[in-house]
């Protein structure tokens, strides 16, 4: 499971795929933010259902971008992106 972000909120949800340059499939990639807000506020839920909220909201967004796309989604939230540097 991943890290829960410092503040206990997703502010910005990176999604993407891989794409298939070989048959001339261009990745996709999409932002979603909330400016001045949030899109998920963890800190509503009890310590032990965090990390999975967490994870179902990203399998959401996996499922839905997998579906408009038509090849499969990855989802990355930006305080992940922020923990590897």
């Amino acid at each position: 499971m991943s890290k829960l972000p410092s503040d206990l909120l997703i502010h910005t949800a990176y999604v993407s795929t891989a794409g298939d340059m070989s048959v001339g499939i261009q990745p996709e990639q999409a932002t979603i933010s909330s400016p001045g807000d949030f899109l998920l506020d963890l800190s509503v839920l009890a310590d032990d259902e965090r990390g999975e909220a967490m994870e179902e909201f990203r399998k959401s967004l996996q499922q839905t971008f997998t579906s408009c796309w038509g090849e499969p989604a990855s989802v990355v939230f930006e305080h992940e992106i922020h923990d590897e540097y």
